[in-house]
């Protein structure tokens, strides 16, 4: 069982926000990806296929947006480098064996903090 962290200060929740500017910026194009449903369902309509329903799709496929931005972070250098600080970390205490397992659970475990930290951040006040 794992201990609450403490809240985070201000000062370093604003360190965090300009680390995730362009996450927070990105705001999928609702207008086209609306144009493109359209045109996806005179499509359909033509091959005599169910129509797509268009707000269902339009937030399905802004979702998916947000989701490859988020991914195109993390897979990023940023996160490469703080990966790379824990896999240094964890290989210079004594006794540990460090193998594919290990590494993949320690770049699960960044993944997971940084998806915590982006939700702190989105909580924060904007005019902080």
């Amino acid at each position: 069982m794992t201990t609450p962290r403490p809240p985070m200060s201000d000062a370093y929740l604003l360190r965090w926000r300009r680390r995730f500017a362009d996450v927070l910026s990105f705001q999928p194009d609702r207008v086209a990806i609306r144009a493109d449903v359209l045109a996806r369902n005179a499509v359909r309509r033509e091959a005599a296929l169910p129509l797509l329903d268009v707000d269902a799709e339009v937030n399905r496929l802004a979702d998916v947006q947000e989701e490859a931005t988020w991914n195109q972070f993390i897979q990023g250098p940023y996160v490469d480098r703080v990966v790379r600080r824990a896999v240094t970390r964890y290989r210079s205490r004594p006794g540990h064996n460090f193998n594919w397992i290990v590494g993949m659970g320690l770049g699960s475990c960044v993944s997971r903090l940084m998806r915590e930290r982006l939700c702190q951040v989105e909580e924060m006040d904007p005019d902080a």
